[in-house]
């Protein structure tokens, strides 16, 4: 009985463990599934081939080859790549059919021709034939219409299965062939023209089906077949339908509406007709902007959410079910249907349910959808896409018009491209917070001039250090968010950082790290008299008129050497109609040939460009940088066949740029005490006679103890011989004793046992007789000892890199060792000291990691030795021969931090900043590594000059931030120089008020109502200029008025910007002329009423907050939105915004593109944009009188407290009330102070710095 009971439970477990197997995942099935494949193929090989395995292996190679003949020769192999396959990549239903067909289509073809050309008559034949199978399908089909005819067709059956194995239609073969022949020989496929072909596919209607049926999902789109985002067999804009369950629950009458038809892909990508004068602009080419990836059309987390948005409803109870979505770039839409009876307010008041289901806090519902009884749930996806601006401009929607005003945008949530108009906007407030959702938790260090902040302590006007180590400003800050999705980033040196999803960071892949290779000349190959020699002959040339010449003039005038760059810049220098003359002797006789010219001016601009600007590294390796997302680095975190490779690294920042400071003890001799010191005293234990020497140099005596063979004091004997020497010689100029002593800052008793001691001054140095006293001299033992435990003083952290490196080099030389590699190690056993040690090393540039080992201490506290490792690239060390096995070459990985793990975290608080680095990059960690924060208006901008030239459109950029427009400065587009002084960008608007007026003048003078007809008139010759005038009537181009930070221009004259703006807004749209302004602080005094209700088209990123998305749309919204590009677009005349992911354009493209606009023509300035307007201002009094004096003083006075208030003018300057408020209306008039505004005391708009320069203006204006 035991043991029937044993065994029945022995089974019955065993079918329990069998009744749970069907949990095991898919990818331990495809797994498994791949291995026993693997070992078929593995029995079959030894078997088939080498006649073994045992009577298992006899028993299979008899039957392959019963079956198949000669070809189970190969039967291993194909095991073997199925198996590969398996276990490589996902199963895919489409595949396996397509593989069966076609594997299955060239064995049969095979089979069947062996069989014909051997014609076995035995079985033994066969096996080495065709097998059953060629006699099968071989014997036959020669029987029915003869091997003539048989092997023709089993040849097209054979070419069947090859194009069904490798996915090729018929019309791809000559493209697939040319791919190959161009692979094999190693040439890259190169366009034929400059005009690309792309092909338009028709799609045929799909027939409808019966309800109850539901559609299947589309098949995976391959990307080499797409082209602009549009698949050949796939509408990536239709909605997805999901299969419904049985219609109990719905009516059969409602139908789910169809979703808005999307422009077609364009035929042709041609460049823009040129409207203008001017023929010889060229826009720039299409190839200048990238083409992003293939869009996705569904994914695993589209089908968890429709699961997670089903649980939902049937947990509260809600008849409504998702009948399908509409995929974009950064958020999905699930269309939900009701059923009968059910109200929409059941659905929005479960949006906080469906957040915590879909594990996303960003769940924004629409009810309905514009166009279909259906509510729409718009949840974030876990795999974003970036939007390249490249492929909007060039879709359909962007070539089908040609108006140069025409801006891409990006994508909205169904995947279908956005553009507009900005003539018809007319106008566009563009708002959001800065760097929505690119934050860092709040308690990262952040390293600054005056030591460490936080990202939680950072305000605006905080003073930060940018990748090069130089310090920036902080120009806005976003409040600390919640509930973000974190991870921790983590870094080869070990470092890590915790950020928010969407943080951008500046990577290199491993790819740009190892294909792309830049080398160049060095600035020194150049001697200096060749760089004089241009420098002097540019100006001469420039003064000259243009004309062309040949190289041959150009090396007559400045010499030979510069012959072989010369030539290399001609390649890109385009040649003049005109031919030149050379003559030339040639077997005693001169003969003249043609040549080609250039112009002379572009060939000197050239040369001085290439020859005196800076050089670099002739040995330096660039690599491409990018910004991605924290994000987009965990989905690309490693690369290679196995995922072996680490993909993204970041480079190390260069050394803080801090000043000079006056440091009570010199840096090298601080650096050997902390090293071999003593605390509390002034003792260093040293062997090396070369390191005292260095001490010495700094200024101090190095005395040795009597008993002692390594043990020395350090003193400051000789600077206090010094100071009583020069204490003396004042003394012998008739100053007491006491006030010499305190002058020069030693002891009065010191200079009383000099002068009894006679001690000679005629070495003392001149000194200049001053009421203010020198400090106190200090001996170096109290220095040493207010110290106390060895540490680096604050001081010397940020001082400058000069005398950080020395105290480097004094640590280095007393506590540091050099490898057999030539690394660099400083081993410590103070861990505060190590700490300030890794962190000054940091600060200069390197890479460092710090280990700990347990060593034999005379106490607990420094029993744990801490080791510092770093690889300089220069010389650290003042020791020689310490200095003599440094090897200063390097490997470049040591310039760069790998990301080696990215992991998410619980939320935690976290907060984005903004600097006025050009590059937009600050340092955040103790490890000091470049990050990223954002930047707008580029796409808008790079739209403008890929499709409009200059007599088309003119831009007047304003950006008073001075950095996120730079990279335009030059352009020919614009009609002054960018506008960074917020004082002159009010005079601007003015400017643009004015070009208003004198338009709507020729425009009443000949009768038109717009700009456009205006035009038309004059290209036509319909409108002249009047009998006797000298103006040549032109064409007027659209100007286009960007503004990048309208808050900081309300900060200073918000009177005169308000003005200006609401006059233009109002009456510009028909004279051309349109305004774009933008403001990353959307509040109410900044976006005042007046504006909004001028400005009727508003787009609007990210915000903090409710009232701010009230501010800017006029209702919520954007306070839901993800950032990085996610915005809502309201145009003029809509009642509803519409969600757009924002275009991507790399830095690399701005450059691209600006360089291609710059090399054509230079710009040309209009003198008076700047020029204030005569009247504009308020006139009081333009004769001042005698009280000239008296206004100096009152504006010294106002600039120099930062305060306008009248009644401190009566107080300060002892005038009554009536005077001092002539003069607060004098300042007023000159752009002093700003208008006033009751009790309060005045703005000052001119700052302690500019004080000269509006006194210099003073005299001139009223003399």
């Amino acid at each position: 009985m035991g043991l029937a009971h044993g065994v029945g439970w022995t089974v019955r477990a065993a079918g329990r463990q069998a009744a749970t197997a069907r949990e095991v995942g898919p990818e331990h099935r495809r797994d498994g599934a791949g291995l026993l494949l693997f070992g078929l193929a593995i029995l079959s090989a030894v078997a088939i081939w080498f006649s073994g395995a045992g009577p298992v292996g006899a028993r299979l190679a008899d039957s392959v080859r019963l079956f198949l003949g000669a070809i189970s020769v190969v039967v291993p192999v194909l095991l073997t790549i199925g198996a590969w396959r398996m276990m490589r990549e996902p199963a895919d239903p489409a595949h396996r059919g397509r593989g069966l067909v076609g594997w299955g289509s060239m064995i049969v073809a095979t089979a069947a021709m062996l069989h014909i050309g051997q014609n076995p008559a035995r079985q033994a034949e066969r096996d080495y034939a065709g097998g059953l199978v060629g006699m099968g399908v071989g014997g036959l089909l020669e029987r029915a219409v003869t091997a003539w005819v048989a092997v023709p067709l089993l040849i097209l059956l054979l070419v069947f299965g090859l194009l069904v194995v490798t996915a090729t239609p018929i019309n791809k073969v000559p493209e697939r062939l040319g791919l190959l022949t161009g692979g094999v020989l190693g040439v890259p496929p190169a366009p034929t023209g400059e005009e690309v072909e792309v092909v338009e596919v028709v799609e045929k209607p799909a027939r409808r089906r019966p309800a109850r049926k539901a559609a299947p999902p589309p098949e995976p789109v391959d990307p080499a077949e797409i082209d602009d985002a549009y698949a050949d067999d796939v509408d990536l804009q239709e909605t997805l339908v999901l299969p419904r369950k049985p219609p109990a629950r719905v009516p059969a009458a409602r139908r789910r509406s169809e979703p808005p038809e999307h422009s077609t892909p364009p035929t042709r990508a041609e460049q823009l007709a040129l409207t203008g004068l001017a023929g010889d602009y060229t826009l720039p080419p299409a190839n200048l902007l990238n083409t992003g990836a293939a869009p996705k059309t569904r994914s695993k987390a589209n089908d968890e959410v429709i699961a997670a948005l089903t649980g939902v409803f049937d947990q509260f109870g809600v008849d409504a079910e998702v009948t399908g979505f509409t995929r974009g770039p950064t958020v999905t839409r699930y269309e939900v249907e009701l059923g009968p009876g059910v109200k929409v307010e059941r659905i929005t008041q479960l949006s906080r349910n469906i957040a915590y289901a879909v594990k996303s806090p960003d769940v924004r519902i629409l009810s309905p959808i514009p166009g279909k009884s259906a509510v729409g749930v718009e949840i974030p996806n876990t795999d974003p896409e970036n939007v390249a601006l490249g492929d909007v401009l060039r879709s359909r929607t962007a070539t089908s018009d040609l108006h140069p005003m025409l801006v891409a945008l990006g994508k909205d949530i169904e995947g279908g491209y956005v553009v507009a108009n900005l003539a018809k906007m007319p106008h566009i407030l563009v708002a959001g917070a800065t760097g929505a959702g690119k934050a860092l938790a709040v308690d990262t260090p952040v390293p600054t001039p005056d030591g460490w902040s936080t990202m939680g302590d950072l305000r605006v006007g905080d003073r930060v250090f940018d990748e090069r180590g130089r310090p920036c400003t902080v120009i806005a800050a976003t409040p600390v968010m919640h509930d973000r999705p974190c991870y921790e980033v983590e870094f080869s040196d070990g470092t890590v950082i915790v950020a928010d999803a969407e943080h951008q960071w500046r990577t290199a892949t491993r790819a740009g790290r190892t294909q792309r290779v830049h080398r160049w000349k060095d600035g020194a190959y150049w001697k200096p008299e060749d760089r004089e020699l241009l420098s002097r002959r540019l100006p001469e040339v420039l003064a000259e008129p243009d004309r062309p010449v040949p190289t041959g003039d150009v090396l007559a005038d400045l010499g030979g050497s510069f012959q072989h760059l010369l030539y290399r810049l001609t390649r890109d220098i385009p040649q003049e109609a005109t031919l030149g003359r050379v003559a030339y002797e040639r077997g005693g006789r001169e003969i003249t040939r043609w040549v080609p010219t250039y112009s002379r001016h572009r060939l000197y601009h050239a040369l001085h460009d290439r020859v005196v600007s800076a050089g670099r590294s002739n040995a330096r390796k660039t690599h491409d940088e990018g910004t991605v997302t924290t994000a987009e680095i965990l989905r690309t975190l490693r690369t290679g066949p196995a995922g072996e490779w680490v993909n993204h690294s970041v480079d190390v920042c260069a050394p803080l740029v801090c000043p000079e400071r006056v440091l009570p003890i010199a840096p090298y001799t601080l650096g050997c005490w902390l090293g071999d010191g003593s605390t509390g005293s002034a003792s260093l234990a040293c062997a090396d006679e070369e390191i005292l020497d260095q001490i010495r140099l700094d200024g101090y005596a190095v005395t040795k103890y009597p008993r002692s063979q390594i043990q020395y004091t350090i003193s400051n004997r000789p600077e206090r011989e010094k100071r009583i020497a020069e204490a003396l010689q004042l003394i012998a100029e008739g100053v007491s004793g006491p006030v010499a002593a305190r002058r020069v800052g030693i002891p009065v008793t010191a200079v009383y046992l000099a002068r009894r001691q006679a001690q000679p001054t005629a070495d003392a140095t001149p000194v200049t007789t001053t009421d203010v006293p020198r400090e106190p001299l200090r001996t170096l033992r109290a220095l040493f000892r207010e110290i106390g435990p060895k540490h680096i003083p604050p001081a010397y952290l940020r001082a400058s890199e000069e005398q950080r490196r020395a105290l480097l080099a004094g640590l280095l030389d007393t506590d540091g060792t050099v490898s057999k590699q030539g690394g660099v190690e400083l081993a410590l056993t103070e861990e505060r000291l190590a700490r300030d040690a890794l962190e000054l090393i940091l600060g200069l540039g390197y890479q460092a990691t710090m280990t700990t080992k347990p060593v034999r201490g005379r106490k607990v506290e420094t029993s744990t030795c801490y080791r510092i490792h770093f690889t300089p690239g220069d010389k650290v060390f003042r020791l020689t021969r310490k200095l003599v096995r440094q090897v200063t070459k390097t490997r470049p990985s040591t310039s760069r931090r790998f990301i080696v793990d990215v992991r998410p975290v619980p939320s935690t608080p976290v907060r984005c900043i903004q600097v006025d680095s050009p590059s937009h990059l600050y340092l955040a960690s103790r490890s000091c590594i470049p990050t990223h924060n954002s930047s707008l208006l580029n796409s808008l901008l790079v739209s403008i000059l890929t499709r409009a030239t200059p007599d088309e459109v003119r831009l007047l950029l304003i950006d008073p931030k001075r950095v996120e427009m730079t990279s335009y400065e030059g352009i020919p587009h614009l009609v002054t120089p960018i506008v960074t002084n917020a004082k002159k960008a009010a005079d601007s608007l003015e400017w643009v008020v004015r070009e208003m007026d004198m338009r709507y003048d020729d425009l009443a003078a000949n009768g038109v109502r717009h700009v456009d007809d205006f035009n038309r008139k004059v290209r036509n010759g319909e409108i002249k200029a009047p009998p006797g005038s000298e103006r040549e009537m032109k064409p007027y181009p659209y100007l286009l008025v960007i503004v990048d930070e309208l808050a900081d221009l309300m900060m200073v004259a918000p009177r005169d910007v308000e003005d200006s703006v609401v006059r233009i807004t109002q009456l510009a749209r028909a004279a051309g002329i349109h305004l774009v302004l933008a403001t990353q602080r959307p509040s109410v005094d900044v976006v005042t009423g007046l504006i909004k209700a001028n400005v009727p088209s508003r787009l609007a990123f990210a915000t903090s907050s409710l009232a701010d998305s009230r501010v800017i749309l006029d209702q919520p919204g954007a306070e839901k939105l993800l950032g990085r590009g996610d915005g809502l677009f309201l145009p003029m005349g809509a009642s509803k915004p519409i969600r757009i992911q924002g275009a991507w354009v790399t830095e690399q493209e701005i450059i691209d593109v600006v360089k291609f606009c710059k090399d054509q023509r230079e710009p040309e300035f209009r003198p008076d944009v700047l020029t204030p307007a005569q009247d504009g201002k308020k006139k009081i009094d333009e004769d001042i009188g005698d009280d000239l004096d008296l206004l100096v003083q009152a504006i010294e006075l106002v600039v120099t407290s930062q305060f306008g208030s009248t009644s401190m003018l009566q107080r300060k300057l002892r005038v009554g009330f009536a005077k001092a408020g002539r003069l607060m209306d004098l300042m007023e008039t000159r752009g002093i102070v700003g208008p006033s505004e009751g009790s309060k005391a005045r703005d000052v708009l001119v700052k302690p710095d500019e004080l000269e320069e509006a006194l210099a203006a003073l005299q001139p204006a009223d003399s």
